[in-house]
């Protein structure tokens, strides 16, 4: 009797131990992967807290005494491995201490976030925007002004900040309230880089023709990705023009539009790849197709069924620079009173009858109109509506000398 009465002690002992580990680690869902993190159990320890601005600086200091290095290390770790930007490390953070502190308000999960940010050397804000009671907090990722930028910001001490948090949708604008501590990183949205994720395949269809030949185009890509990439903030116009194809996408399209400028001179080639682009989506507006402006990846123009002026030039910079190798711009014009128009310009040959769009470095570039509707706009043409507007060149992409094609023709 005494010998069972230990065993069941002696279980129970384990299972305590067991429930304790367990008790120190969180699986936080993530795409179609599951994060698991690590924490001290000293964190759930949480002190009372007084948001107002005047107490916010003393709240602060409290947590500075909660210890929050193993559940920021844990993340990082995940971050690192699966090449993820500063966004996603953001979104994790703050799905694990939602799920930490499940009775918490919302201002209060959202003030333990922010303070893990400025403990992971970023350069934070806590703000207040309109009623007393509506704090939030502000990442600086940008030292210039935003150019088209969609989502909340502010600016403060000569830097532009995004406003994150559990009700962004409620602020308008900001006041900074508390700087804390001065960081000097910024925050990165960024997928230049694309994160390793598993993949899940979805294929698409296009139809287009190429010198007057009806050529069907089926192209796998990578919906995970095209997931991640549809939560990013728009932060900047073209910074989504950087992000490359899956590598799912990539070996699936590129070939096939190889095949068809194969043996074609580079001018005739970037106008199959124009045709490509204006013939294979349906037009639609951000605002009728999402109810709000929305810039998209390459990747993301090829899975959406509409697109507009900046998606197809997101793809067409993607697929002259990768396909041709050839000096490539986007443009912008800003007309007031009317929603702006976002182009390509390309260079690196010479076009006849039509005077280059702008010279750069001792380049010509010529105008090339990915959303011409119609596809009736020749390389170098110019809409009329746009013929005596300014435009602003808002990226550039000018290959290597050594990596530019010695002959027209691409092989």
């Amino acid at each position: 009797m005494k010998r069972a009465f230990l065993y069941v002690a002696y279980i129970m002992v384990l299972l305590s131990l067991s429930q304790l580990a367990l008790a120190n680690s969180v699986s936080i869902p993530f795409y179609n992967d599951s994060v698991n993190v690590s924490f001290d159990a000293g964190i759930l320890n949480l002190p009372k807290v007084q948001l107002k601005a005047k107490k916010i600086d003393e709240t602060y200091l409290r947590y500075q005494y909660l210890p929050f290095e193993s559940l920021i290390s844990s993340i990082k770790s995940y971050q690192k491995a699966h090449q993820l930007n500063d966004w996603f490390y953001y979104k994790i953070l703050e799905t694990t201490i939602n799920k930490l502190y499940p009775e918490e308000k919302p201002s209060v999960r959202t003030s333990i976030v922010w303070y893990c940010m400025l403990k992971s050397k970023y350069d934070v804000r806590y703000i207040r925007s309109g009623r007393k009671s509506n704090i939030s907090g502000a990442i600086s990722y940008r030292k210039k002004a935003p150019y088209y930028c969609t989502s909340k910001n502010f600016r403060d001490r000569g830097k532009v900040f995004l406003t994150l948090s559990h009700n962004d949708s409620k602020h308008k604008s900001g006041k900074s309230i508390m700087m804390y501590k001065k960081k000097d990183r910024l925050m990165s949205f960024s997928m230049d880089t694309l994160p390793i994720m598993k993949p899940d395949t979805v294929e698409r269809v296009f139809q287009f023709y190429a010198n007057g030949v009806l050529e069907t185009i089926t192209v796998k890509l990578d919906k995970t990705l095209i997931d991640m990439q549809r939560d990013l903030p728009n932060t900047f116009l073209g910074d989504k023009f950087t992000t490359p194809l899956s590598p799912m996408a990539a070996n699936s399209l590129l070939p096939q539009l190889r095949r068809i400028i194969a043996g074609k001179d580079t001018l005739i080639a970037a106008r199959l790849i124009l045709a490509f682009v204006r013939e294979s989506f349906t037009y639609k507006t951000d605002e009728d197709h999402f109810g709000f402006e929305k810039e998209l990846s390459p990747e993301e123009a090829l899975y959406y069924r509409y697109s507009d002026c900046e998606d197809r030039s997101s793809l067409y910079f993607y697929l002259v620079k990768e396909l041709l190798n050839v000096p490539v711009a986007t443009i912008s014009y800003i007309i007031p009173n009317q929603d702006g128009h976002c182009s390509i310009a390309i260079g690196g040959f010479c076009v006849e009858d039509y005077k280059p769009l702008f010279v750069q470095d001792s380049i010509e570039f010529w105008m090339a109109e990915p959303t011409d509707l119609g596809n009736t706009l020749d390389i170098g043409e110019i809409p009329k509506e746009f013929a005596r507007k300014h435009h602003k060149v808002v990226r550039v992409y000018i290959p290597q000398a050594d990596s530019l094609p010695h002959t027209s023709q691409i092989p």
